[in-house]
């Protein structure tokens, strides 16, 4: 995995977040906005909240083989400056 794919996969996490987030959000307001709060529609925005909660495995499963990938990236390159990378980590 390149640092440019690294990057890609980093960006659809984070897009996979904010999916699941914005989801979670429209089922709340949703129900809010339903003066009512009959049960079909709370059964509804329970639905959908349980759906874009279930994003989180995927999410996660993502983070772990990132993780997991660059760890073997950095354990097959002993050419790797670490110096340079803790420097670059420093300025964000």
């Amino acid at each position: 995995m390149s640092l440019d794919r690294l990057a890609k996969e980093l960006e659809e996490t984070a897009r996979q977040t904010s999916e699941m987030v914005s989801e979670i959000v429209a089922a709340v307001t949703a129900m809010q906005a339903d003066q009512e709060n009959s049960a079909q529609s709370r059964e509804e925005a329970i639905k959908q909240i349980v759906v874009a909660l279930q994003a989180q495995d995927r999410i996660e499963q993502r983070c772990t083989n990132m993780s997991q990938a660059v760890r073997r990236l950095i354990d097959s390159d002993q050419t790797i400056d670490h110096p340079l990378f803790d420097e670059i980590w420093a300025h964000l």
